[in-house]
């Protein structure tokens, strides 16, 4: 049986070799930002969904400050995948409310498409009544509510 030192020891360089192989330099960007501006750009700078930082600009050059928008993608609610696509567009779309359309247990939020300004489709197409689309690209659409000025 090992000593209590050694196993101490032992155990501190387990914890250090798993924090230095899971250190991603993106935390030392977030560490370094000052503010939602600097967490916008340490997001912004991450590669892991091509084209969905681009469609996310493209969305809010497209909408006025203050509009409500919904988020749609095919991607279901766990292990990070809606997770990932919403709240990624709450740090990246700088001055508009951005709202959920599925929640735990992928329910649907019917009130949140309902009530949005506009709806930013990416990765799929939208069939929707009440709103029309007024561009396409980057991998996904925007759509205004009807009745909304351009």
């Amino acid at each position: 049986m090992t000593p209590a030192p050694a196993r101490l020891a032992l155990t501190w360089l387990l914890l250090v070799g798993l924090a230095v192989g899971a250190f991603e330099t993106l935390y030392l960007q977030m560490l370094r930002a000052h503010g939602r501006d600097g967490i916008r750009t340490a997001l912004a700078s991450m590669t892991d969904e091509p084209g969905y930082a681009a469609f996310l600009r493209e969305v809010e050059n497209r909408t006025e400050e203050g509009a409500t928008i919904v988020i749609l993608t095919p991607r279901p609610w766990g292990r990070g995948a809606y997770e990932y696509v919403y709240y990624r567009a709450v740090y990246l779309v700088d001055g508009r409310t951005i709202l959920p359309a599925l929640w735990i247990g992928n329910e649907p939020l019917f009130d949140n498409v309902r009530k949005a300004d506009y709806i930013a489709a990416w990765g799929m197409p939208v069939t929707a009544p009440s709103h029309e689309r007024v561009w396409s690209g980057a991998g996904g659409g925007l759509y205004r509510r009807i009745g909304i000025p351009q």
